[in-house]
């Protein structure tokens, strides 16, 4: 790697741990276009697996316990096993011009649409309380687990977007913000190491890019801590629209 390689890597690698503790979804959908603007994009997905996990380990020692259902959770991560699969099969073909403008577009998208939903004028124009009929949850239960996991494993496998599956399920369930943050986080971890294993066995991840990223733990961790001090003194809303504007910005560049 350059030096200006291994700069961006660490400087992503801390700020994806912030962002997670802090706010749970966004980490990866910010990882991935920063790392696509310095690495080929395949490279760049294979990189993010070792720093997610980095973050999965300091999310964890900060939420643990704090999950709703860890039944749940394991049959969410089990399921998502063969998303993961799946997805893989799907990188192999992809050439990496397609997979970059892909990662740009999702990014792109995706910040876009929650900046929108997140505005003042949106949610002036939506009915009020008592008559809004709000986001459907999905139901909870096997079959439910099962699809919102292996939805979760391909999303994740493609461009680390898997957060947005998982909560999709979790955010339904109305558990308050550290239960939300917990039950996420330990599905993460999951699916994040299964990820790890399939980049490696395609070729997009080598070991001693591993090496690189485990040399990095401490300042992760530290970072990861941060945000997590961050998440108990600063509303969410707000630094949620931070990372919005920093994946909006990221996917611009990575369009380019």
């Amino acid at each position: 790697m350059e030096v200006y390689q291994i700069v961006v890597l660490c400087a992503a690698a801390v700020a994806s741990s912030f962002i997670k503790n802090t706010a749970a979804l966004g980490a990866g959908v910010f990882l991935t276009p920063v790392l696509a603007a310095v690495f080929p994009p395949k490279i760049a997905l294979g990189l993010g697996a070792p720093i997610l996990i980095a973050t999965d380990v300091s999310s964890m020692k900060n939420y643990w316990g704090e999950w709703e259902n860890p039944k749940e959770v394991l049959r969410i991560g089990i399921s998502a096993i063969p998303g993961v699969i799946l997805g893989a099969c799907i990188i192999n073909v992809v050439p990496n011009n397609i997979l970059k403008t892909g990662i740009g577009t999702f990014a792109l998208l995706f910040s876009v649409y929650h900046l929108v939903k997140e505005s003042r004028l949106y949610r002036s124009i939506q009915p009020s309380p008592t008559t809004a009929t709000g986001d459907a949850p999905l139901c909870s239960g096997t079959v439910s687990c099962t699809l919102v996991g292996v939805f979760g494993g391909l999303a994740s496998i493609l461009a680390h977007a898997g957060g947005l599956v998982f909560s999709l399920y979790y955010v339904g369930k109305k558990l308050e913000k550290r239960c939300l943050m917990a039950s996420l986080i330990a599905v993460f971890c999951f699916s994040d190491v299964v990820k790890l294993i399939a980049y490696l066995n395609i070729g997009v991840l080598s070991a001693d890019s591993c090496l690189i990223i485990l040399a990095m733990s401490p300042i992760i961790i530290l970072g990861g801590n941060l945000g997590n001090f961050l998440n108990r003194k600063m509303r969410t809303e707000v630094f949620r629209k931070i990372v919005l504007l920093l994946v909006f910005v990221s996917a611009i560049n990575l369009l380019l």
